[in-house]
């Protein structure tokens, strides 16, 4: 998503740009700038030596089965059938090799993004001019560690990987440090510059060995189309649905121990407890006590709350009455996870949703989006809710902290406190004021972070870095 805002945006300041993907899983129709990697890289090298040397295929096919087999043999023994990853971890070398289709690269510069399972590093890097210029936008930890896409607080990054705790068998020698090494190898005396969204990334990634040799690291923060989320139309689509206090909760995979579902659950039943006191007129002083409206601050929603009627207003009393709703989007919330949830919530599961008119209306009809990741770099759902103007409630890591702001477009909570994403820092009067601020802010432009549309500063990135806008492609 980020990626191809990028392309499209250095093709509306007039440069010649080619985004190459691997699968398109967008709702959006891709124009003839779009292209599938195929057309950049194929399994066979583009040989400059004469047909009549059999001796080199040979060599060439002696060469694949031996990489094939080391690849496969270091799956086998720390991937296959591995419980002790907490995120999605990638070899740098795969089975197939990635060549560059041509000998000579057709354009002045390479943008890296999200490369893992899509290109075969050794036989990527190696069939690239030498001196060609390299951005890498960072989009997780993996270009600059041994394999995992999240460190979860290990720092043996820091000094070549090995003992890996997210590997099975984890060993000096294992697999992190092999594949440590072939990325240092093959970007070392490179032309690269590294950019990341998150001041925390670029941090992390200046500590790692493997980009020591980088010539440059720039923050350029995301940025986000905010009409393209129509958010004027998402009230008007769940008016007359929203007759409960609605929490917001999604990512790709839910079942990801590092999207914090755990705390997600546990907050949102620490949440009804509290309801329930108020209910039953027994407030906890300083948490529920006037009422559930994030939506608008001072006035009221349809079916909502507002400051000083009280949560009775909307839930009633009596055991029977649901008290919260939950919408989650991605990957559904397994079964064993929703039997945790206190039945007084309603659950609604919206699934993946491509549609971006679909995403803003979820994220206006909601109250507060919660973002309990325990890692992250710079979140894109956190930038859509607040540009919907819905206000955001996170833990304190990564670059969570750098785009909401703290009683003013959401509120920031310290990393695991569950009780902290519902209490006094969570879904409460002190979080409506949060909410005006965000709707305030959604009606008059987005949030100053969302504002940074990353373009201009790609673009005087790359004219930088090689002179010039790149040429069109021959």
């Amino acid at each position: 998503m980020a990626a191809a805002s990028i392309h499209q945006g250095l093709l509306q300041a007039g440069v010649s740009s080619r985004f190459y993907y691997q699968d398109n899983q967008s709702s959006r129709t891709l124009d003839a700038s779009f292209m599938p990697l195929q057309r950049l890289v194929t399994e066979q090298p583009a040989s400059e030596a004469p047909w009549y040397l059999p001796w080199e295929a040979h060599t060439r096919k002696r060469h694949h089965r031996q990489r094939v087999r080391e690849v496969c043999r270091y799956y086998e023994l720390h991937l296959r059938d591995n419980d002790r990853q907490t995120e999605v971890f990638s070899q740098p070398e795969l089975v197939h090799e990635t060549h560059v289709a041509r000998p000579d690269f057709p354009h002045q510069l390479l943008h890296l993004h999200w490369t893992a399972f899509a290109l075969d590093w050794p036989s990527f890097f190696r069939s690239l001019p030498r001196r060609l210029p390299i951005v890498w936008t960072l989009h997780d930890q993996n270009p600059y560690t041994g394999g995992c896409h999240f460190t979860t607080g290990c720092e043996r990054f820091r000094t070549g990987c090995g003992q890996c705790p997210q590997l099975l068998a984890p060993g000096p020698h294992d697999l992190s440090r092999h594949a440590f090494a072939v990325k240092q190898a093959l970007l070392t005396g490179r032309e690269l510059h590294v950019v990341a969204p998150s001041r925390w990334m670029l941090t992390e990634a200046q500590k790692s060995p493997i980009f020591r040799g980088a010539k440059s690291f720039t923050q350029i923060p995301y940025g986000l189309d905010v009409a393209a989320l129509e958010p004027e139309a998402g009230r008007e689509a769940f008016r007359g649905q929203r007759l409960l206090p609605t929490i917001l909760f999604g990512a790709e995979d839910l079942k990801n121990a590092r999207k914090g579902v755990q705390y997600a659950i546990e907050g949102i039943n620490h949440l009804v407890r509290l309801v329930s006191q108020t209910d039953s007129g027994q407030t906890p002083a300083g948490e529920v006590g006037s009422g559930h409206d994030l939506s608008s601050g001072g006035s009221s929603s349809p079916g909502v709350s507002g400051p000083g009627r009280g949560a009775s207003g909307v839930l009633g009393r009596g055991p029977a009455r649901k008290r919260l709703r939950l919408w989650t989007f991605g990957k559904a919330l397994p079964d064993d996870l929703l039997q945790r949830l206190d039945p007084a919530i309603e659950v609604k599961q919206w699934g993946f949703v491509s549609d971006r008119r679909l995403q803003g209306q979820l994220y206006r009809a909601a109250d507060v989006f919660w973002l309990p990741s325990l890692e992250d770099n710079q979140p894109q759902t956190a930038l859509e809710a607040m540009g919907c103007g819905t206000p955001v409630v996170g833990f304190d890591v990564g670059g969570v902290p750098e785009i909401v702001r703290h009683q003013q477009t959401g509120l920031i909570v310290p990393p695991r406190d569950s009780a902290g994403l519902a209490g006094p820092r969570g879904i409460c009067s002190r979080t409506a004021a949060c909410g005006s601020d965000c709707r305030r802010r959604g009606g008059n432009g987005p949030p100053r972070v969302l504002a940074r549309a990353p373009e201009p500063r790609v673009l005087g990135l790359v004219r930088s870095t090689v002179g010039g806008c790149p040429r069109p492609p021959i």
